[in-house]
């Protein structure tokens, strides 16, 4: 622009004008010949100082990735020594127990599924079950050493036979008394358990209405645990506790079970839950834990997978009651190619 200007002036000299215009506009065009070189050398300052800028980021970025390449490498052997260092602690192991280092990797594997497969319960609760499917439950169950088995009045006198016959036992056998509702008369309830501790069971879970955990029925549900207990109670060794379908229990009825429950000497509590989702299993746990309750607490729901497993374990469940507690068992001496012994 200023380039044009001069040029326009220059022109003008060439018209007739009076000497001072001339000299006027001489004098202009010296001062903007000027400012074209300012602003020309501003320019370059200007350039100069952006390249330095980039040379400078540059420079600053390389320096970054070489220290984190070298930082990197140096985890690397850090890592690659541990890992040295533990190899080198398996093979002393395997050498004065006379095993190879496979041999402990696999006791090892199987000894963390079994921490796992204690804390889970096989469920039995349909009416079609053969005798052979039982007796190879009750095997498979002490081979993936299960926490116990859960079944209906209708099953128990054939677990427990089994459970004697070949596992002396050792397996922890559970009557899930008045499953799903639990409507029946607390006559009828009682009942049950009588039969049951007769037949040999060491674990009963009575089951009790929803309903009963909120202000109007809470005296009612307050006599049927106390009730329950004293029924149960007669040999100290029995592990006693009820079933609620927390499905239908929302926070404020739990605070009111809670309450009740803190005061009566029942070994467990146990949440079912049918088909819900893992979300709302979670959030109702978090709700549960966070009013202090004072038992053990049970989770029955058809959890098939040990991922959903070991994230309700983490949010305090002591116990898993699933009908896919076997097949959990199945997948995990799949995925570390292991043989159960």
């Amino acid at each position: 622009m200023l380039k044009t200007e001069i040029k326009t002036q220059e022109k003008a000299l060439q018209e007739d004008c009076p000497i001072e215009k001339i000299e006027l506009a001489k004098e202009n065009v010296v001062e903007q010949g000027e400012l074209v070189k300012i602003a020309d050398n501003c320019e370059h300052v200007v350039l100069e100082n952006c390249m330095e800028t980039i040379s400078a980021q540059e420079i600053a970025q390389e320096t970054s990735k070489e220290n984190a390449e070298n930082k990197d490498e140096n985890v690397l052997e850090e890592e690659q020594a541990k890992k040295d260092s533990i190899y080198d602690d398996l093979n002393l192991l395997a050498s004065l127990l006379d095993k190879t280092v496979d041999d402990l990797k696999e006791e090892f594997y199987l000894l963390q599924i079994r921490k796992i497969m204690s804390k889970l319960q096989k469920v039995i609760v349909r009416y079609n079950m053969t005798d052979l499917e039982l007796e190879n439950l009750f095997y498979c169950g002490g081979q993936y050493g299960l926490g116990g088995i859960t079944v209906a009045p209708a099953y128990l006198d054939s677990q427990i036979k089994q459970n004697k016959k070949n596992f002396t036992g050792r397996l922890k056998i559970t009557s899930l008394i008045d499953f799903p509702f639990g409507e029946s008369s607390l006559k009828g309830k009682v009942a049950n358990i009588k039969e049951s501790l007769r037949l040999g069971a060491n674990s009963l879970a009575v089951c009790l209405p929803s309903s009963f955990v909120d202000k109007e029925q809470k005296k009612q549900f307050k006599k049927q645990c106390k009730k329950i207990y004293r029924q149960a109670n007669w040999w100290k060794k029995n592990e006693i506790g009820i079933v609620l379908n927390a499905s239908d229990i929302n926070e404020e009825n739990f605070s009111i079970a809670v309450k009740v429950l803190r005061k009566i000497k029942l070994s467990f509590v146990v949440l079912a839950f049918g088909d819900a989702n893992i979300e709302e299993v979670k959030h109702k746990l978090v709700v549960l834990n966070g009013l202090g309750l004072n038992k053990k607490l049970y989770v029955l729901a058809n959890v098939d997978k040990v991922e959903m497993a070991v994230e309700l374990f983490r949010l305090k469940v002591d116990s898993i009651l699933t009908p896919y507690a076997d097949s959990i068992g199945t997948d995990l001496l799949k995925r570390f190619n292991l043989i159960a012994k």
